[in-house]
């Protein structure tokens, strides 16, 4: 069986029979994600010796992989199998801002030279880079002084969006943020259903958001917040 969190942001990825019996395997803490992503790498033959020439903005990756389609498709799954080992982990506090930089650098440091790395170039609506850490800094200190939402879980809709307006990374802020999140609902006993969700209405409720329209966002995730089933279940 596949972590939920993993399947919805698998969600327009179809990983073949090998890759689908990898992931299941350290889902169930049979396998590894290291010998997964070497099996992978050795199957397509990928460039391990690539250098890296581009700046964080161009889509550069330390396999020099120039076709979107696989590198998105080979990022999502080295990301889907770091998740799978981290939710073996302890969800332990505090969980600063920091904590968020080394969940990105662990989802995505198999493929992202630039993974845990904040963005330094302006994006569009989203935070000015200088003031990426501060603010960040600041949403989490709410977000202990609000005890990780235990009992204020009404609140993560409103915290989620204040955190995907910073769009602190290049790539890959979505699952970063939304694996911060499911780390302080294994500590505080509270998880979201992520079976009934779907990532591309999410993605459209939190862009919304980001926009300063969280209602939709409010009523699209809040159903989906529940206590955990069982004290201390990774799932």
């Amino acid at each position: 069986m596949i972590f939920p969190f993993i399947s919805f942001h698998l969600a327009h990825q179809m990983l073949d029979e090998r890759e689908m019996r990898a992931l299941e395997g350290v889902c169930a803490h049979r396998h590894n994600a290291d010998s997964c992503i070497d099996d992978y790498i050795g199957r397509h033959q990928l460039d391990t010796g690539y250098q890296v020439r581009g700046a964080m903005e161009e889509g550069e990756n330390l396999f020099g992989i120039t076709d979107p389609a696989f590198l998105c498709h080979t990022s999502a799954y080295f990301s889907a199998l770091r998740a799978a080992e981290i939710f073996w982990r302890k969800a332990e506090a505090p969980f600063g801002f920091d904590t968020l930089q080394d969940l990105h650098g662990e989802l995505f440091g198999d493929i992202d030279p630039f993974a845990g790395m904040l963005r330094t170039y302006p994006e569009g609506i989203y935070c000015a880079p200088g003031l990426i850490e501060s603010q960040g800094e600041e949403i989490l200190f709410r977000l202990q002084t609000d005890g990780y939402l235990g009992g204020k879980e009404a609140m993560l809709p409103g915290y989620l969006g204040d955190l995907l307006a910073l769009h602190p990374f290049a790539r890959g802020n979505r699952m970063a943020v939304h694996l911060l999140f499911e780390q302080m609902g294994r500590f505080r006993h509270w998880q979201v259903d992520w079976s009934v969700l779907d990532l591309q209405t999410m993605a459209s409720c939190e862009d919304e958001a980001v926009m300063g329209r969280g209602h939709g966002l409010s009523a699209y995730l809040l159903p989906a917040i529940c206590p955990k089933t069982q004290s201390g279940s990774t799932r």
